[in-house]
């Protein structure tokens, strides 16, 4: 038995997104994806950490302005640096090491390498920039930082995006603990300024 999450799909948020103006869309990109990076971060700080794999708008519900982030069919512990975890990587079944869907999985985890939290972190800034434009099937490119200067974007997001969605995983965030602490700073800054609310 499942709880009824009533909301619908963070992918169905993105597309009514299209509608909002872009400060609005904006406004609710940020709050939701700072309640995303929470969540992930909570689960890259355990020892070993785990990591989802399989992070998209499609397994996110929307229980109000809530996400809960669902299906860790896929996910697995990530390596913590001292090869502690290695063991535990090589036991994934094969058909599960290259899983994962193709616009959110990096490179690396497609081509077999063990769970790491940079993996999310890469998903976190393909679903950042199509939150932020509105479009299920935009993904980031080298025109990214300057599209979203032009959209107005916060640097310190604009920033995030960029570096998550990075093809070398060495140039993201280690994990998802940095877009906590930069969506809250910004949160609590746009609150501070009279920002634009994130709308439900």
């Amino acid at each position: 038995m499942y709880e009824y999450v009533e909301g619908g799909t963070l992918a169905e948020a993105i597309i009514e997104a299209r509608r909002f103006p872009p400060p609005r869309r904006l406004g609710r990109a940020v709050r939701i994806l700072h309640d995303i990076a929470a969540a992930l971060a909570t689960m890259h700080r355990l020892n070993p950490p785990i990591v989802h794999r399989d992070l998209k708008p499609q397994n996110v519900l929307m229980a109000g302005r809530v996400p809960r982030i669902t299906d860790f069919g896929i996910g697995g512990t990530g390596e913590t640096g001292t090869g502690e975890h290695q063991a535990l990587g090589a036991r994934m079944p094969t058909v599960l090491q290259t899983a994962g869907s193709s616009k959110y999985a990096p490179p690396e985890q497609m081509f077999g390498s063990p769970p790491n939290p940079r993996d999310d972190v890469y998903a976190l800034g393909v679903i950042a920039y199509q939150l932020v434009r509105g479009d299920l099937s935009a993904l980031p490119n080298a025109g990214t930082a300057d599209e979203l200067r032009a959209l107005r974007v916060p640097t310190e997001l604009a920033n995030l995006i960029s570096r998550s969605a990075d093809l070398n995983p060495d140039r993201r965030p280690r994990d998802a603990g940095e877009w906590e602490r930069d969506l809250g700073a910004l949160v609590k800054k746009k609150t501070a300024t009279g920002g634009p609310p994130a709308p439900p």
